[in-house]
């Protein structure tokens, strides 16, 4: 099993905003994709604003197609989160 590691900081007040496109649209995408396990966020306690999102592929190569990290920029982007 492999791990694919994002961190980021949200735009301040828009942790509830990015954590609702996270499980209705970033989750479900991810899903989908051939390998993908599970994805687990976490947020720090001392700056709310930033975040580490946790990704596990079955394989290396499940990883690299999977792209968590392309979903979240597009799903951040579109949305204007960070």
């Amino acid at each position: 099993m492999h791990t694919l590691i994002i961190e980021g900081t949200m735009k301040p007040g828009k942790k509830d905003e990015f954590t609702e496109a996270w499980r209705n649209e970033i989750l479900p995408t991810l899903k989908k994709q051939n390998g993908f396990v599970d994805e687990v966020l976490l947020f720090d306690t001392a700056d709310p604003n930033r975040g580490v999102g946790l990704g596990f592929c079955r394989s290396l190569s499940a990883g690299a197609s999977t792209s968590s990290a392309a979903v979240h920029s597009r799903v951040a982007c579109r949305t204007k989160h960070t």
